[in-house]
This record gives structure tokens, sequence and C-alpha cells, in this order.
């Protein structure tokens, strides 16, 4: 296709009854193509929609490349303090935080952020933008030989995806921001177009 690199890059991930342990993954884009632009030696990825890779290029920065971060934490809350939580909700007490899962929810996410801003730094970018984070937890009870007796795991699976990003020059100069409104136009024979307005100061 000849196209200079992919945008609009997104990741699906399935799992399916029928495989256990199993996780598929697929990813979807749209290839573009650069005028009076010579071919890199290697398509670049990007998650960015085509106007935020447009603004992106306006403001002097090129995709270096797509960068991730995933991580899978699991944490069990033993038989005992199972038994100790349930004692609380039953007996009707206050709502309370259960350190134990929150500090497995931080844990994954610092560990996937950590991956990101790596893949980045092997790119020598400057930074990431369009960043999309997902984080999926599920809690799954487990009995024990003793009836009476059972407990928690809870497990979390953290995923972040980004655009890493260089500037196109090396003394390239970071632009004012400007404040800008999207507008759709509803007059007859517009169709509903949309465009940024810049509000001028």
């Amino acid at each position: 296709m000849k196209a200079h690199g992919v945008i609009g890059v997104r990741f699906t991930r399935r799992s399916y009854e029928w495989g256990q342990n199993l996780l598929e993954y697929t990813a979807i884009g749209t290839a573009i193509r650069l005028p009076n632009t010579p071919l890199p030696q290697r398509p670049f990825l990007s998650d960015l929609s085509g106007q935020e890779f447009w603004t992106l290029l306006q403001v002097g920065y090129y995709p270096a490349g797509v960068v991730t971060g995933y991580s899978s934490y699991y944490v069990s809350l033993g038989s005992n303090m199972t038994q100790q939580l349930r004692g609380w909700f039953g007996s009707g007490s206050y709502n309370q935080e259960i350190v134990p899962f929150t500090q497995a929810l931080y844990t994954a996410r610092d560990l996937g952020m950590y991956r990101l801003v790596n893949m980045a730094r092997n790119l020598n970018a400057l930074g990431v933008v369009g960043m999309h984070i997902d984080y999926d937890r599920n809690v799954q009870e487990y009995e024990t030989d003793n009836p009476t007796r059972y407990y928690l795991d809870l497990f979390v699976h953290f995923s972040v995806i980004g655009t890493a990003i260089r500037a196109q020059k090396q003394d390239h100069v970071i632009p004012k921001p400007q404040l800008t409104l999207s507008f759709t136009d509803l007059r007859p024979g517009q169709r509903g177009e949309t465009r940024e307005l810049t509000i001028r100061e």
C-alpha cells in the first residue's frame, strides 16, 4: 500500500469459554499516505484519530509508534479475612476499604504504566499522547474442604495504549495553545459539517 503509517489503531481482547487460558487480540486501523513526504523505513502506528493526528503534525510532532502497558495481578484474601469481611457486611457495618484489593489495583496500574513508559523511552520519545486506559476486575469465590469456610480472590487486568511522539525538528518550540470550540454547522446545505473555531484573545 506504500503507506506512511496507520492511525486509529485499536486493540480488542477476547476470551472464549472453549479456550481456557487463551486470549485473542485483534488490531485494526487506517493506513494513510502523507503528501510530499518520503516513505519511512517502516510505517508508524498511532491510536490517534485523523483529526488528532493532523493536529499533532501542525504543532510539529510526529508519531514514534504505539506504546502499550499490560499487567495482570492476582490477590487472595484467604479464608480468615474473607470470614471477617462477611461478618462486617452481615452485621450491617458501614462501608469500608478492602485494603488488599485496593493495593492490587494500584500495583496493576503502576506495573502497566511503568512498561508503557519504558517502551516510549526505547523509542526515544518525548512523551505519550492519546492514551486509552482499561481496567478489568473479577472477584471469584472459592470453597475449601470445610463447607463453612471459603475465600475470595481478585483478578485485575490493566491495559494502557498510547502514541509515543517525537519532535519533527531538533530546534522545535512548543507553540502557544489556542482555545478552540468544535462547531457543527446545521444550516441548510452544510450537512452537519464539523469544524474547529479558534477563540481570539
